[in-house]
């Protein structure tokens, strides 16, 4: 018998529909009449109780005008792979006078381990 492959954990398959929806001001109906499908296909795959397969979220996707990578993140979260270039030390710039002591502390333990 052959088993069903999904990952251990499941959120990394969350996908975020209806919030993707809203953002771009759009009803579920708007979004099923754009797909050829029904309103209820939509509230079930919003909801979680359908399993959208990558045609059902490349449809979506092309719908509400994005890729179906962009699914898998909150609409106001940063796309993959576009971390904003920063200088190594860039983290610390705004960092309080304990936390600065920390960061320090634990360069010198980690140096002496090191060593």
């Amino acid at each position: 018998m052959v088993s069903r492959i999904s990952p251990k954990d499941a959120s990394l398959m969350r996908l975020f529909l209806r919030q993707w929806r809203e953002a771009v001001f759009m009803t579920q109906e708007e979004v099923a009449e754009a797909m050829g499908t029904t309103k209820a296909t939509i509230s079930r795959m919003e909801s979680g109780t359908r399993e959208p397969n990558l045609g059902y979220l490349a449809a979506f996707a092309e719908a509400i005008g994005h890729r179906p990578a962009d699914l898998f993140r909150l609409p106001d979260a940063p796309p993959f792979g576009s971390a904003p270039a920063r200088s190594p030390g860039a983290g610390l710039h705004d960092a309080s006078e304990e936390e600065l002591a920390l960061a320090l502390k634990l360069i010198r333990t980690a140096r002496k381990k090191a060593s």
